[in-house]
């Protein structure tokens, strides 16, 4: 719900919190239906033991997802630094190599 009344631009408070809210509950109702097909169908498939592993799999997702949205930004921040770090690189390489060649002698006419 957040996230969508982030992304939402400068629009009546009303219609702002509305759709955030519809949006929000429309994404939390997809993963809880998925969950509940999930579970329904192990049970029926498997009379219920393989509701074990669908209950590890939700937790292992929850907990990666957790973790990528702790880490990711830092990660991501750190590419970036790299990236800016090798272009200034290049470009002093670049401009150190033209300042040389202007140095050597060139045909005398």
């Amino acid at each position: 719900t957040l996230l969508m009344a982030s992304q939402l631009g400068d629009v009546s408070p009303f219609l702002h919190w509305s759709l955030a809210i519809i949006a929000g509950g429309g994404a939390a109702g997809l993963v809880q239906a998925g969950s509940v097909i999930a579970r329904g169908s192990t049970t029926l498939l498997t009379g219920g033991f393989g509701n074990l592993v669908v209950a590890l799999l939700e937790l292992a997702g929850a907990v990666v997802m957790t973790l990528m949205a702790v880490f990711v930004p830092f990660v991501a921040v750190v590419c970036l630094l790299v990236g800016l770090l090798l272009v200034v690189r290049i470009v002093v390489r670049q401009r150190g190599a033209k300042s040389d060649l202007t140095a050597l002698p060139g045909p005398r006419d």
